[in-house]
């Protein structure tokens, strides 16, 4: 029975893997989120070679060995994949024709070797305070660094855990009038620099509370 699982997996074609599409997008100083469109011709069929029903999508990083990082169908020829790079990385793949019987060789390989990342982090926030204003509203204010394209306010409540997002500042702002807030109520707030599609790391936590 192997013998005969072996021969029938043989006769399936190789697909011929094609240059896709690759770019990155730049996350932080360190890391950056990248995107691999993969294609490849259909494996043919005739009288010796049997149609796959589908193709396994195999990526190595680094020269590490391939993993399979995916399967479409017979009728798809291409397969985006998205990952997280820290730049400069050597990533390849290739594609397996698979039908009931089995797996044909692999394709050839198509290598790539991600961009480093260009550009420096925003400085982080320093002196970071916060005070009540009035009964339901928060002042927070922090030191104002030179390389910034603006602000990321992050609030929770005192007895949460999780941080969300309050509001995105233009460059050189250096406070936030936070409303809505409940009275006499406990919140947190920290703060972060933006520049470009760069962050700095979190200003220290604050916390306070509103008036009565």
């Amino acid at each position: 029975m192997r013998k005969w699982i072996v021969m029938i997996a043989a006769t399936l074609f190789l697909p011929a893997l094609a240059w896709g599409q690759k770019t990155c997008t730049r996350v932080t100083s360190t890391s950056q989120n990248c995107l691999a469109t993969i294609g490849w011709t259909a494996s043919a069929v005739d009288a010796t070679h049997d149609a796959p029903t589908g193709y396994s999508v195999r990526r190595s990083d680094a020269g590490a060995a391939k993993a399979e990082i995916g399967k479409v169908d017979a009728k798809t020829t291409s397969f985006q994949n998205t990952f997280t790079d820290a730049g400069g990385v050597a990533h390849c793949w290739d594609v397996v024709a698979t039908n009931a019987a089995g797996s044909a060789p692999a394709s050839n390989q198509d290598c790539w070797t991600t961009p480093a990342i260009a550009g420096t982090a925003p400085s982080t926030p320093q002196g970071l305070t916060i005070s009540a204003v009035s009964r339901n509203v928060l002042r927070v204010t922090w030191s104002d660094v030179s390389d910034n394209s603006g602000f990321e306010i992050w609030g929770r409540l005192a007895r949460a855990t999780d941080f969300d997002q309050v509001a995105i500042l233009p460059a050189d702002s250096t406070f936030y009038d936070w409303a809505g807030r409940v009275r006499y109520t406990s919140y947190c707030a920290q703060v972060r620099a933006l520049s470009g599609n760069l962050t700095s790391a979190f200003s220290s936590i604050s916390c306070a509370t509103t008036n009565n």
